[in-house]
């Protein structure tokens, strides 16, 4: 045997053992592709299969099978489907679930989208929430959650519409949020709509905040916004504060204090708005006090 071809007789012999593993191997991995292929139809599923998948490692497995679950009506899963809508730890999943218990009609949509308008982390889930809030909330016990939303979601769209829903649905119970976000949050347009919904719900207790604003705004539109809220509704608690507005550097806001003390119709301030139409330099802002007071009969 010339040396060539025992080396060639050697070498085939030790990649044997190495080429009959890769065969081992590749028989192993074909024997197991189809379990980690394996294919699911939502469609031909059985209900309890479909339940079956919600705990699916594939968070799009999952989705699917939720769609599904809407789709038939399936209240039996509805258990399970709160339970992704709170914890699932994909967004996508989360928004299916709330989306399908609105189409089980679940009693278990409000206390969902509750606890998701606070917690959950992705804000399109959040803002969805948001609006199954306000079309099926209830009063008092919503307006604590949204309260919650106006003082601590970082998105000032979200807090702003909080407190939009609050205003436009005259729900009572975020009277304090409502304040504290109308003093100081970071956006004008949040604390504007916090404003707006404090005239509506705030009763009297809270309007020395509403007093406080209109004396301490910096802006003189917003100033003047709030001086033409209060005189939509004024009450007898406004009177100083409007008193005070006679003497905004700001015309404009001092001729609404002097109309809002008009609606007030209290015959005393009649003699104070002659006065300080005599102290004022604007001749349109004199020529206003002097006509309120007369329509005070003064």
């Amino acid at each position: 045997m010339t040396a060539a071809t025992a080396l060639r007789s050697a070498s085939g012999t030790a990649l044997w053992p190495t080429c009959a593993a890769v065969l081992v191997s590749l028989a192993l991995l074909c024997s197991a592709a189809p379990a980690r292929a394996e294919a699911f139809d939502a469609d031909d599923a059985t209900g309890k299969e479909l339940i079956s998948y919600l705990d699916h490692e594939s968070w799009k497995y999952r989705v699917e099978s939720l769609e599904e679950i809407g789709d038939r009506s399936l209240i039996q899963a509805v258990d399970k489907v709160v339970e992704m809508a709170r914890s699932d730890e994909h967004h996508k999943v989360r928004h299916e679930a709330l989306g399908v218990l609105g189409e089980l009609e679940s009693s278990w949509l409000l206390p969902t989208a509750e606890y998701m308008v606070v917690e959950d982390p992705v804000e399109h889930n959040r803002e969805d929430a948001l609006e199954i809030l306000k079309d099926k909330g209830e009063g008092s016990r919503t307006a604590m959650v949204l309260g919650k939303v106006v003082l601590g979601d970082h998105v000032s769209d979200l807090r702003e519409a909080a407190a939009r829903i609050l205003r436009k649905k005259k729900w009572t119970g975020a009277e304090e949020a409502l304040a504290r976000a109308a003093l100081r949050d970071g956006e004008s347009d949040v604390r504007r709509e916090c404003r707006r919904a404090l005239v509506i719900v705030g009763g009297e207790k809270y309007r020395p905040v509403l007093h406080r604003i209109l004396m301490d705004e910096p802006n003189n539109k917003l100033r003047l916004e709030l001086a033409r809220l209060i005189k939509k509704s004024p009450i007898a608690a406004d009177k100083s504060a409007l008193l005070e507005a006679l003497d905004d550097p700001y015309g404009k806001v001092a001729i609404v204090a002097a109309k809002a003390l008009v609606k007030l119709g209290d015959r005393s301030v009649a003699k104070t708005l002659r006065e300080k139409a005599l102290e004022t330099t604007d001749r349109s802002v004199a020529e206003e006090f002097n006509e309120a007071a007369e329509d005070l009969g003064g």
